[in-house]
């Protein structure tokens, strides 16, 4: 999801655009960080799948993609 289409998302809900897309890259910003964390958790409480491991990465590999788009 592109810059302009953040944009219009904010005016369809009666947001400022410049507020959501701040929470935007907030939340790409944040969520590798976190979710490698979340993982790290879950396998030192003996909780692990290749999926829970795949979605992780997916989170890694594609937040820095998301920031690119919106111009960060």
């Amino acid at each position: 999801i592109g810059l302009r289409h953040w944009q219009r998302v904010a005016s369809d809900l009666h947001l400022q655009s410049e507020w959501l897309i701040d929470g935007v890259r907030v939340m790409a910003t944040a969520m590798p960080h976190y979710a490698a964390a979340v993982l790290a958790q879950m396998e030192r409480d003996g909780l692990s799948h290749p999926t829970l491991t795949k979605l992780t990465q997916q989170l890694q590999q594609r937040a820095p993609r998301c920031l690119a788009l919106i111009g960060c």
